[in-house]
């Protein structure tokens, strides 16, 4: 994480001084980690699950094939974080990814990515010229792949496609495989291409935006796991999922839950 992105963490978690937070995690290396993200089976929210490298203080976002991908930035009051999408061969225009399918977000699950994605396959079949993916040759992925030393093993290909993230077609992940019929691929986040005819004079740094849905209350299995990470709370049942058993860290009378420090507030 650059030090403007835990600058501006940090700035962010001191607007709540005098508030706990629920179980927030510790940091990785000098990296705030902020609620609801879970480093541990014992902080954080742990359907928001995350990777610390302790020793770099790399935190990593992992897709549910297992491919971890660096996180460079964290936005707790927006309910978005960046990764870094993975690069290419050297040899041949494949992603190193490639052999997970790309990355793959659990639809179930809190994350998806964010509209704000503009996202680029290389290496594509000839069938992708029949959707609705700019795929033509004007399309900004070639003006990359001839500008960016990187990708210079997709220059021969003959197809590559770019789109703009969004909807449900596109909210679960970025998919590499036969079946996908493209081998790798780049993202940018807020991209705003030159005008008509004119190059990048350099281009930004790839990234890829997820954003996640905000908590609802911490699950418990008695009184003792609430009194431990969201003081004024009561282990009781969820009242949205009556025949489910799962029971919820609710706020007493007078309190309501913040789902952005984690803590029932007054």
């Amino acid at each position: 994480m650059d030090s403007v992105s835990t600058f501006f963490v940090l700035l962010l978690l001191s607007l709540f001084a005098g508030k706990s937070t629920g179980k927030q995690c510790q940091a990785c290396g000098s990296t705030v980690v902020p609620y609801p993200m879970s480093t541990a089976t014992d902080c954080g929210d742990p359907n928001y699950s995350i990777f610390c490298n302790s020793s770099s203080g790399q935190l990593y976002f992992s897709s549910i094939n297992g491919f971890r991908y660096p996180i460079s930035k964290i936005n707790p009051a927006f309910q978005k974080l960046v990764v870094r999408p993975p690069p290419v061969s050297s040899t041949s225009c494949y992603a190193t990814d490639y052999a997970q399918g790309g990355i793959k977000l659990n639809s179930s699950g809190p994350f998806n990515l964010s509209g704000d994605n503009t996202i680029m396959y290389f290496n594509c079949a000839p069938r992708l010229l029949t959707t609705p993916l700019d795929c033509s040759n004007t399309s900004l992925c070639w003006s990359y792949v001839r500008q960016v030393p990187e990708f210079q093993s997709c220059r021969s290909m003959n197809i590559c496609c770019t789109f703009r993230a969004g909807g449900s077609a596109t909210a679960s992940g970025v998919r590499l495989s036969n079946a996908s019929q493209c081998t790798a691929y780049q993202s940018f986040v807020s991209l705003s291409p030159p005008s008509s005819g004119q190059q990048w004079p350099q281009w930004p740094q790839g990234g890829m935006e997820l954003q996640w849905s905000l908590p609802r209350e911490l699950q418990c299995r008695n009184q003792s796991d609430c009194d431990g990470a969201i003081p004024n709370s009561n282990c009781s049942a969820d009242p949205l999922a009556p025949a489910s058993g799962i029971r919820r860290c609710f706020c007493n009378s007078g309190f309501r839950w913040d789902p952005i420090t984690g803590t029932c507030i007054n």
